[in-house]
């Protein structure tokens, strides 16, 4: 330790008995000459001794620097200029209303130049409510301050003559001298930063010696006028002399208001006054007041001399600027417009600064102060038009981000309600989507491009990369303040713009770095250390934490919580080194960072503050516990060399005191504090509402900073984070500490902090789309997510640039292969593992032919050793890629497979007798099949579980999902996979619901005729796939294809892509989308014309309505609304439907899958939504909530549990109706199966269940009563109801009157029709009840035409579907949008006059548009990213409000203008 910094500490020890005896004596632990060792290149603080009451008007300072410069006060400087009224907030901001008095002896000397006088340290008392000094001319000068003044007593040597000199500084002034009155009055115009007009400090001065000269004095140097009394002009000042040797006291106050105000001033706070003590007393008092919230209890007496040195800095700014008139009432000139208003209004505060600890500590401490405050925050816009970011005492506009945004919002979640949030965000919006013409930090710089492209451009303007980070930050807090208060238009604006940090993060080099308008890297020769560019007052090493509302977002940029923390980690270990960058030269910041040496961690800068905090949100807390006692150790300390950078009012001592306390706020606008290490052994915080928290620190020591464990009044917790209602309801916080970190507490993923991604669901991608290349413009279809295929390089390219081309276009990046099939040659050819058979583990037929899914790729049976070589060489490469994501798709095994030695090995390993061959018997084919299902549920099983663990071993929550067809489709087309019982893998979280248009265009029976029918087949296919998952709650994405694998015309793609489309949207639950697979295919794949044999690319009107279709899944809502029709009609599959698929046994078949189709399509073709329900999932309560009727036949599946029968009957006799078809003759019923097996003896599988429901096992055609609830005996195969014309009568009749029983009246129609948000979806069928179509009337825009018309009715005929957007849904007429378009928006501004958007969308295609404005535009601009004029038309409808327009599409972003 310095010596510097002992002399300071034990001058303050003396004082400790003393403070000790009284007990309650905070303000004597307080040292202000904290921080003042600093120069122009070495900031330790650059603070000033000021003499003030907490949060003062007018603070009082000796003075050691020259008139206007900044440093004031310099330990190092020994001598004094004068003693000052000073506002300063920073040497940086410089000083307003400054004026100083100096006591000189013997020869008058008036100027800064030669009136000084020498003084040592050791002669100098320097505290919150006193300051003393001796001069070496043996005058002593003390002060001790009111709110808005001073009592200042100078004593003088015996026999010198004894004057005063006024410095009223530079500037234009007046000064008037009354001898008879012992009084001076004036005022003084100094300020630095802009002021209004007529701005000025009006001063009064009562002495209490009679005055004996007098005069004034002009210019630098210093001509004297005697005699004169009164003076106006620049650079006024004056002198008073007074008798020699004795005492004189003066009393000081000033005002802003008016001379009249000054008096009145001086009546309420010093008229009164007899002595200086008592004004010392009095502002003891107040000090010990606001000090003594904090009570601490053991540790150093240098640790609590620190602590409350810190705190008194932590409570001069904001200063108030507000006075009390006559009546008492609060008023204040204001240095916004000049006028002067009643309330209260503060300043001097730079918000960069001090959102992130002050502000946050002042809401625990001093909410009533701090709730007028925000009130004067919004006062302040309506007298300016903007927000303060740094009032100085107006309008400065130092640094950067529009942080008011913070304090705001931060209040509101924590309850302040002084001020209106409609307001609030009112001016929110206008600062963010404007710049003011003066202040970097006024409004925004650079808000166009940051709103349509996502990002500030570098070379656009000054720091943004910084500026990014922060407005993403800010509207945060915004988009908080506006959830808070239900504003859903502000709420839905701010919320699209938070996780903009994504577009300035670099996967590559890990950094946050600068990035041109072309959306190209800058900086080529990018160099982390080097400071300024991008940044301010920093480097890439510092910016890159500052995402306080996202930390999870980051982290999963990073790739997970390993590369998180180890970058933390390196932040303390690498070198020190500065470069200076595009500072040119060494700043003062940079030699702090060196001086410390802690590698780029760089304490005395803000951007840095919250970094150490960050730890928790990654599973290992104990280092934010060691590293937030380490910088309060070393980096604080209560002398003049207290700080390691700038105080910057109050931010660094605020960081001090609440780091004390064992807490952060590292992301204002949620109520959250962050947990670090509490120092002392004891503190007792006195809260405003009359509640105290007790926080006790047990084996607490400068050696045991680590939490070992934790409780909240007697309940043990292992959160990370603490609200603000559990701290401000008070009681007893108590931790365990130790010196060896507890790595068990506070890991787990419920213990991290906040983070928007993480506990909003934003996270969650709600579009996706898989690709194997890489980006190029006529793929960039701009969906969330790119799921990247394959791990194997390419020629061009490795897979990690593969990924990065996505992820640097703004993508998040999945994964996806083939369980079943793969790119896998290194694995058949035995290059991975030196093994050349493995291609005998292919599917193979009875015939002896390997499966092939291509060349070299064979349909795989998944040993053991594949399941090793996907985990090791796949899912690793993955994962360290930083992908978190991984899809796993099509677990299929042919039916007609089962024949190589590879499945012969498994089926010995699984059955425990050889194999056996599937053609010969029934039981065979059950057997086969059950394996087949089995090794695909292994394979997941291992590969996701290995894929979770090693994820986590990096930091990292690995999300694992299996894109599969639907059951009907794997059933149909007689492939065996493990569909629902994946469902009982917890590492599954997820599917992808692959309804392919060539899936869904499967022809089937109905009425005894064999065609395509998609929409119904698509609607039962999704339909199956959403009940597989309803009842677990995963997550589930519907798939569609613009196009299919086979050949046909653009005109056939498109009439069944709207089919399967419409049949989606059916599925309101669903809102989750893979937009399209295989974008090369479909935007450069050549396909034939209809009509002719012209192969082409996709025509442009075909991409256009496609673009406008997948746009609208950008937005589609969840919806409880449900399609219209009788609801409650389920129909029972099993994924032992697909067990008995192939090959035919005994003369019985089931052609095209039609035991399931006649029990469905009579249902659907009758315009019932009819609900797949999975005996999988029959042990759900969810799987019977809303059920009536349920079909269900055991002519193609069989249950594989009796549980399944279980909950059947009980569901029935509580009331249900069973509807049962079959005639139980099919070969499968005998299989060796649990039914017929042990204590079971049934001939089929139904006899048990009819038996569980008290009837008879054979039951004929009929209805049965059991208990409350009816079965139905329908003794038909379902296969006939479609195969026969009119086969389905009995059966729908029987559906009917079941359904009737229990439900009311069923329904018939020919259609579907739902209303989803303000999308309305219609489905019309043929084959149907009516041939009539179904007309919908209202205002209208039509989706499925590409020219987007506004249309008022619409006639949907049999065979058709329509996809219609309802401009009547608007809910806010008064904002203009983008209603639907073949692009995407990447940024909107809604502003009074004008709506800008800009979107982006693939090359080589057509953008139509229609947007709603509420006034018709006079003006449409349509430019290029790079600002270029491009062609555009438009079209506006008046009785929608809407304009249409179009233009080209661009991927690098074009922007539209409507005024």
């Amino acid at each position: 330790m310095n010596r510097l910094k002992w002399i300071v500490i034990g001058a303050l020890l003396c004082l400790f008995s003393e403070a000790g005896a009284a007990g309650k004596d905070w303000v004597k632990y307080v040292n202000t000459l904290q921080g003042t060792n600093s120069s122009f290149e070495l900031s330790r603080g650059n603070t000033y001794p000021a003499v003030a009451m907490p949060w003062g008007m007018n603070f009082w300072t000796p003075q050691t620097g020259e008139n206007r410069n900044g440093f004031i006060y310099r330990y190092a400087e020994d001598i004094i200029r004068g003693f000052r009224q000073t506002h300063q907030c920073s040497p940086w901001a410089n000083d307003y209303a400054a004026f100083s008095l100096m006591p000189v002896s013997g020869e008058l000397k008036v100027t800064q130049h030669n009136r000084f006088r020498h003084f040592r340290h050791e002669d100098e008392i320097a505290q919150p409510h006193y300051y003393k000094v001796t001069l070496d001319n043996r005058i002593t000068a003390e002060m001790s301050p009111t709110e808005r003044g001073v009592f200042m007593r100078f004593t003088y040597p015996e026999g010198k003559d004894a004057y005063v000199v006024l410095d009223l500084n530079k500037s234009h002034n007046k000064i008037k001298i009354i001898p008879e009155q012992r009084k001076v009055v004036g005022y003084t115009t100094h300020a630095s930063q802009a002021v209004p007009q007529g701005y000025a400090n009006y001063f009064v001065i009562v002495f209490d010696q009679p005055i004996e000269g007098y005069g004034t004095w002009t210019t630098d140097e210093g001509k004297i006028r005697p005699g004169v009394a009164e003076e106006e002009g620049f650079f006024v000042s004056g002198y008073l002399k007074f008798a020699p040797g004795g005492q004189v006291n003066a009393r000081v106050v000033s005002s802003f208001i008016s001379e009249e105000q000054a008096e009145e001033n001086f009546r309420q706070e010093l008229a009164g006054v007899k002595d200086l003590e008592e004004v010392k007393a009095k502002a003891a008092a107040a000090w010990n007041k606001q000090l003594g919230k904090v009570e601490v209890e053991g540790g150093s007496e240098e640790d609590k001399a620190t602590f409350y040195s810190c705190m008194y800095h932590s409570m001069l700014f904001p200063r108030q600027f507000y006075e009390y008139n006559q009546a008492g009432e609060p008023v204040y000139y204001s240095p916004y417009d000049g006028k002067v208003h009643k309330g209260y209004m503060f300043t001097d505060n730079g918000f960069w600064d001090t959102f992130r600890a002050q502000f946050p500590l002042n809401l625990l401490l001093h909410p009533e102060m701090h709730g007028r405050y925000l009130k004067s925050l919004l006062d302040a816009y309506d007298q300016s038009g903007w927000l303060p970011s740094w009032s100085c005492p107006g309008h400065s506009g130092g640094m950067i981000g529009n942080h008011a945004f913070s304090l705001l919002a931060d209040a509101w979640v924590k309850g302040v309600r002084t001020f209106d949030p409609q307001q609030a965000l009112k001016a929110m919006h206008h600062d963010a989507t404007d710049k003011a013409p003066f202040g970097q930090s006024i409004g925004r710089s650079g808000w166009r491009d940051y709103y349509l492209k996502g990002y500030v451009p570098f070379g656009t303007t000054s720091e943004p990369t910084a500026k990014t980070l922060e407005y993403a930050y800010n509207d945060f807090c915004a988009m908080r303040l506006a959830q808070e208060v239900g504003n859903k238009t502000y709420e839905r604006f701010f919320g699209k713009t938070i996780f903009n940090y994504r577009n300035v993060y670099d996967p590559e080099s890990r950094f946050m770095r600068g990035r041109l308008p072309n959306g190209e890297w800058a900086q080529k020769d990018f160099d982390p250390t080097a400071w300024g560019g991008p940044f301010i007052e920093g480097n890439a090493w510092q910016y890159h934490w500052s995402v306080m509302h996202d930390i999870q977002g980051l982290i999963d940029l990073m790739g997970g919580e390993s590369n998180f923390t180890a970058k933390l980690d390196s932040v303390f270990s690498v070198p020190n080194t500065v470069k200076v960058g595009t500072y040119g030269r060494m700043i003062h910041e940079m030699t702090e960072m060196m001086m410390i040496d802690m590698g780029q961690y760089a304490h005395g800068n803000q951007p840095v503050h919250h970094m150490i905090y960050l730890y928790n949100y990654a599973g290992e807390p104990w280092k934010t516990q060691k590293w937030a006692r380490e910088v309060m150790r070393k980096l604080y300390n209560a002398g003049p060399d207290g700080y390691c950078g700038d105080e910057d009012q109050g931010q660094m001592s605020a960081w001090y005191v609440i780091s004390a306390m064992g807490l952060y706020a590292v992301c204002p606008g949620t109520d959250q504090y962050v947990i670090g290490s509490p120092l002392f052994p004891k503190m007792t915080i006195h809260f405003e509402n009359g509640k105290k928290l007790v926080i006790e620190a047990k084996n607490n020591a400068s050696d045991c900073p680590y939490i070992q464990s934790a409780k909240l009044n007697g309940k043990a917790f292992t959160r990370t984070w603490l609200t603000f209602d559990e701290l401000t309801g008070g009681g007893v916080l108590r931790y365990e500490m130790g010196k060896q970190p507890n790595k068990n507490w506070g890991i787990k993923p419920e213990d991290r902090p906040f983070s928007v991604s993480k506990h909003t669901g934003l996270k969650k991608e709600k579009t996706v789309f898989q690709t194997g290349g890489q980006w190029k413009k006529a793929t960039d279809v701009r969906a969330d997510a790119s799921i990247v295929y394959g791990v194997n390089d390419r020629p061009e390219m490795t897979f990690e640039q593969r990924v990065n081309s996505w992820r640097d276009r703004g993508y998040r990046t999945h994964f996806m292969t083939g369980i079943a099939w793969g790119e896998y040659q290194d694995y058949f050819l035995g290059q991975w593992d030196g093994k050349k058979n493995h291609l005998r583990e292919g599917q193979v037929t009875q015939a002896g032919d390997t499966i092939w899914h291509g060349h070299m790729v064979p349909y795989i049976v998944p040993s053991r050793e594949f399941i090793e070589y996907m985990k090791q060489k796949h899912v690793k490469r993955v994962i360290d890629a930083g992908i978190d994501a991984i899809y796993m798709e099509e677990p299929e095994f042919w039916a007609r497979a089962g024949y190589s030695d590879a499945f012969k090995e498994e089926w010995q390993a699984y059955y425990g007798f050889p194999w056996r061959a599937q053609h010969e018997s029934p039981e065979n084919t059950y057997l086969a099949n059950k394996l087949k299902y089995h090794l695909y549920y292994r394979a997941l099983d291992e590969v996701f579980t290995f894929a979770k663990a090693y994820g986590r071993s990096k930091g990292m929550d690995v999300r694992c999902y299996v894109p599969t067809h639907s059951l009907v489709n794997y059933a149909s087309w007689q492939i065996v996979s493990p569909e629902a019982s994946l469902a009982s893998l917890s590492c599954v979280d997820g599917y992808i619901a692959q309804v392919w248009t060539g899936t869904s265009r499967e022809a089937t029976f109905y009425n005894g005729e064999v065609r395509e029918r998609v929409f119904e087949n698509a609607f039962l296919e999704y339909g199956s796939m959403c009940s597989m998952t309803a009842p677990t709650g995963r997550k589930m994405f519907f798939l569609t294809d613009p196009i299919e694998d086979r050949q046909k015309d653009w005109l056939d793609y498109k009439l069944n892509y709207q089919a399967t489309f419409t049949a989606q949207l059916l599925y309101p639950t669903i809102a989750d989308y893979e937009v399209m697979p295989w974008p090369d295919r479909i935007y450069e794949g050549l396909y034939r014309v209809a009509g002719t044999d012209c192969r082409e690319r996709i025509p442009r009107h075909y991409s256009t309505q496609m673009q406008v279709m997948i746009n609208t899944l950008n937005d589609m809502p969840a919806s409880a609304d449900t399609v219209s029709g009788s609801h409650g009609i389920g129909v029972l599959m099993s994924n032992s439907l697909m067990f008995q698929r192939f090959p035919n046994h005994d003369g019985y078949d089931d052609p095209r899958f039609s035991n399931f189709y006649g029990q469905t399509l009579p249902l659907v073709k009758r315009g019932i939504p009819t609900e797949i329900v999975h005996i999988e999932n029959t042990g759900y309560p969810e799987t019977w909530k809303e059920l009536k009727v349920l079909v269900m036949s055991y002519s193609n599946m069989k249950p594989q549990e009796p549980a399944y029968h279980q909950y059947i009957a009980r569901w029935v006799k509580n009331g249900g109706v069973l509807v049962y078809c079959g005639k139980d003759i099919d070969p499968y019923q005998s299989v060796l199966e649990w039914w017929n097996t042990g204590k079971y003896r049934y001939s089929a599988p139904a006899q048990h269940l009819f038996k569980l429901l008290g009837m008879e096992q054979n039951p004929k055609d009929g209805s049965y009563r059991c208990g409350k609830g009816t079965v139905y005996v329908i003794r038909e195969e379902p296969k006939d109801f479609v195969m026969k014309k009119e086969g389905d009568k009995t059966y729908f009749n029987i559906i009917k009157e079941a359904y009737e029983k229990v439900a009311g009246k069923l329904t018939e129609k020919n259609n579907f029709y739902l209303e989803r948000g303000p999308y309305v979806i219609a489905a019309v069928m043929d084959e149907s009840v009516s041939d009539e179509p179904l007309k919908i009337e209202g205002c209208y825009i039509d989706l499925f035409d590409p020219e987007l018309p506004v249309i008022t009715e619409k006639n949907v005929k049999p065979g058709e579907q329509a996809f219609l957007y309802d401009v009547t849904k608007l809910t806010d007429t008064t904002q203009p949008m983008v209603l639907c378009g073949a692009s995407r928006i990447q940024g909107e501004v809604c502003k009074p006059d004008s709506y800008l958007f800009s979107v982006k969308s693939p090359a080589n295609t057509t953008n139509v548009s229609r947007v709603y404005l509420p006034w018709q535009p006079q003006e449409v601009k349509v430019t290029s990213a790079d600002g270029k004029a491009l062609l555009g038309t438009y079209e506006w409808d008046e009785k929608s409000h809407t304009c249409q327009l179009k233009f080209e599409n661009d991927p690098q972003g074009v922007i539209v203008e409507l005024k």
